[in-house]
């Protein structure tokens, strides 16, 4: 079994992370947080979450759905690499997170690639 594992690059975490952040301020609590120290998107957030909540909750439960659906893809993943299940609980928590940036480095990892000299 292997222990492969690679962090997502930081610019995916700070904007995947803040656009989850921003939804789910603007689905639970629009009216209660003033996102104006985030400037033009902050305003927006707090407008789409006041006047449209119906579409924002979608929103938000679309993206829920889909990160839950890329982690049981993830799931499935390592254990075709045969990924230790350390590993395999590493994948899963950073893919609900961050989503597609994180899945694309799973997918992309050989476990029967040799590296050789020239590599």
């Amino acid at each position: 079994m292997s222990d492969y594992f690679r962090f997502t690059h930081p610019f995916w975490v700070i904007t995947i992370g803040t656009g989850l952040y921003v939804l789910t301020l603007s689905v639970f609590s629009p009216q209660h947080f003033t996102l104006g120290y985030l400037g033009p998107l902050g305003r927006l957030s707090t407008y789409l979450g006041t006047h449209y909540p119906g579409g924002i909750m979608a929103l938000f439960v679309v993206a829920v759905i889909l990160h839950i659906g890329e982690t049981i893809y993830s799931w499935i993943l390592c254990r075709r690499k045969a990924l230790s299940s350390g590993a395999t609980l590493k994948w899963m928590i950073q893919t609900f997170l961050f989503g597609l940036s994180s899945l694309m480095l799973l997918t992309a990892y050989d476990p029967h690639y040799k590296k050789t000299a020239k590599d």
